[in-house]
């Protein structure tokens, strides 16, 4: 009996050794370096601050890609000039009979051409030729061709006991150039150059003509060039051709 009680008093004085133990270490000051207890609204408190104290890192920015070169401008289209196709050059002769010899006329007429439907005729005192053509045109259409060019030759000998005499040398046709197109008409003969120029907007029949004298038992050759131009930004649409030649010496 005895020995149950003190059995009874040794462990009453143990659980409060242990009561007492308890209590002391959950109020023991946190020690230097061990991280703090918190409670629950501790850490809620504490999450808020480190959420602001925490920096958001930056994002890498994204390299920008190299902006591309401007297009270089299309300089515009050289306007290189072409010759029309030409046939074989046509040649006329004419080889009249000699006139009253007190005159001055054409004798062995020559024309070289590339139309080939031209028709010469020759007055009975011959000091006149008329020469008529078809087919004598030239044109140029936007998109097409930026210069086309043709000619024509005659030569033309004269004769007789005159001691001189003037030759005179007239072309007609009809031009017309429209905007951002010309034409022009040359008439080359004894040293002597004429040009009759059809601006945009020319649209009408034309005589082109060129005189100069001549000395009987001589030869002259006259040379006629017709000329379309196109501007090859604008581009319009231009023709020109030539009806007739007539010539005379007096």
């Amino acid at each position: 009996m005895r020995g149950r009680i003190v059995l009874f008093l040794v462990l009453a004085v143990a659980i409060a050794l242990a009561g007492v133990y308890v209590g002391w270490s959950t109020t023991t000051p946190t020690a230097v370096g061990e991280p703090a207890t918190t409670t629950q609204a501790d850490s809620s408190v504490g999450s808020t601050r480190g959420r602001a104290a925490r920096s958001v890192p930056s994002r890498t920015p994204t390299p920008s890609l190299p902006k591309a070169p401007p297009p270089k401008a299309i300089p515009p289209k050289a306007c290189t000039p072409q010759a029309a196709a030409q046939p074989p050059a046509h040649t006329k002769w004419w080889d009249p009979p000699p006139p009253a010899a007190d005159q001055v006329y054409f004798r062995q007429v020559a024309i070289t051409s590339f139309d080939d439907s031209a028709q010469t005729s020759i007055s009975p005192d011959n000091q006149a030729l008329t020469t008529t053509f078809d087919n004598f045109t030239i044109a140029v259409r936007k998109g097409g061709q930026c210069d086309v060019t043709r000619s024509l030759s005659m030569t033309l000998p004269v004769t007789g006991p005159a001691p001189a005499a003037r030759l005179g040398f007239y072309v007609q046709g009809t031009a017309y150039a429209d905007q951002g197109a010309s034409a022009r008409l040359t008439i080359r003969a004894n040293g002597q150059v004429k040009v009759k120029r059809f601006p945009a907007g020319f649209a009408d029949s034309y005589i082109h003509w060129l005189k100069f004298p001549v000395t009987p038992g001589a030869t002259y050759t006259v040379s006629v060039q017709l000329e379309v131009h196109q501007n090859p930004d604008t581009g319009g649409y231009a023709t020109l051709n030539m009806t007739s030649i007539d010539s005379s010496v007096t």
